[in-house]
């Protein structure tokens, strides 16, 4: 269960007819969810911040102790930070319902945050959205668990006092700011499609306990990747392939009666229609240069790494990473790989770059 490849698609996103997204920012909120049910003291969980063009004052604040520290990023520096024991457990999520494990972190200039949640043999990682990009309205997209062990799993924070959030429609729980709402499916079920909704923004992270992809095969891993609002998802998407030749993607429908149609797939239908919540899964490989998605309502659309033993062998566990939309892509991304330390599989880092036209519009 060797984890050598970390996948993490990032981009930094510009003009839109859409809300967009962007990674920069000045105010973020953080969680970790349970990776493989393995305790905090297990844990290896990693905050990193690149600096903007000037220096600037940091301060990273853990919601359930009060406890702060306070830096100055250099222009361009990667600053990382690998969590004490007493930190994680003040971050680590492990129980369903509310607590207050969450880490507020605020700058006085425009900086880029990531976080990193591994064990030996189970690693992710996600780009850390600004409070300006988050928003009241979700749909979770997971995978489908391991079993009664690993359970699907997701984490929602709370940026204001007195924030109202329900699932699918049940009865609302109320948080305050940085209070943390963790669900978990009550048996081995994939979540994907659940609809999280709130009255004020939140900040949502899937963290999926453990999963193989495909279902079936060997080297299961965490999933860890804080998801985009329904305001921002988009209507085109290219999925790029990395060098492992083969990827799963996953697409979410917003809007009930959704048209969706794409190219490149080796597996799954040229096109669907489906209702809000309802999703279907594709598998892209390498020899087919991708593939290019499209659809009339807003979708959101995440790719994931399969398990070594599905290519064949080789370096490669399960992780999932958020696809941005054609139409909210911009020229410059900023790639920040984590190089972990104590006992760690992550020794490569890859980076996967794609472009397509599309009706000379986009590219």
């Amino acid at each position: 269960m060797n984890k050598k490849y970390l996948f993490i698609i990032i981009a930094l996103l510009s003009v839109s007819s859409l809300k967009a997204q962007t990674t920069i920012g000045t105010d973020f909120w953080v969680t970790f969810g349970s990776n493989r049910n393995n305790p905090y003291t297990m844990v290896d969980l990693q905050i990193r911040i690149v600096g903007g063009d000037i220096a600037t004052p940091v301060t990273i604040k853990f919601t359930e102790s009060g406890d702060q520290m306070n830096f100055t990023v250099l222009p361009q520096q990667v600053w990382t930070h690998s969590l004490t024991g007493t930190q994680k457990q003040e971050t680590y999520n492990m129980t369903i319902g509310e607590s207050y494990k969450s880490i507020h972190i605020t700058s006085d200039h425009p900086i880029t945050v990531y976080a990193l949640n591994q064990i030996s043999m189970s690693t992710d990682a996600t780009n850390v959205l600004p409070v300006t990009a988050l928003g009241a309205e979700y749909y979770h997209i997971s995978y489908l668990p391991v079993g009664i062990a690993y359970l699907d799993a997701y984490a929602v924070i709370a940026t204001e006092d007195n924030t109202h959030v329900s699932h699918n429609g049940e009865t609302p729980i109320t948080l305050n700011t940085g209070q943390v709402y963790y669900k978990t499916a009550a048996t081995a079920t994939d979540m994907t499609g659940a609809y999280i909704t709130s009255d004020k923004p939140v900040a949502f992270f899937a963290a999926n306990q453990g999963v193989r992809i495909p279902a079936g095969y060997l080297n299961p891993d965490c999933l860890y990747q804080q998801l985009a609002p329904v305001h921002t998802w988009g209507y085109n998407f290219f999925v790029p392939v990395s060098h492992l030749g083969v990827e799963r993607v996953r697409i979410v429908a917003s809007k009930n009666g959704t048209t969706i149609t794409q190219t490149g797939s080796t597996i799954g239908n040229p096109s669907y229609t489906l209702n809000a919540g309802q999703w279907i899964e594709l598998e892209v490989v390498l020899s087919n240069n991708g593939c290019f998605i499209q659809s009339d309502n807003p979708i959101g659309v995440c790719t994931y790494l399969t398990g070594g033993t599905y290519i064949g062998g080789g370096n490669s566990d399960p992780s999932q990473a958020w696809l941005p939309a054609i139409e909210q892509t911009a020229p410059n991304a900023l790639i920040a790989p984590f190089i972990p330390a104590g006992n760690t599989e992550l020794h490569s880092h890859y980076e996967v770059a794609a472009h397509k036209q599309i009706q000379g519009n986009y590219e």
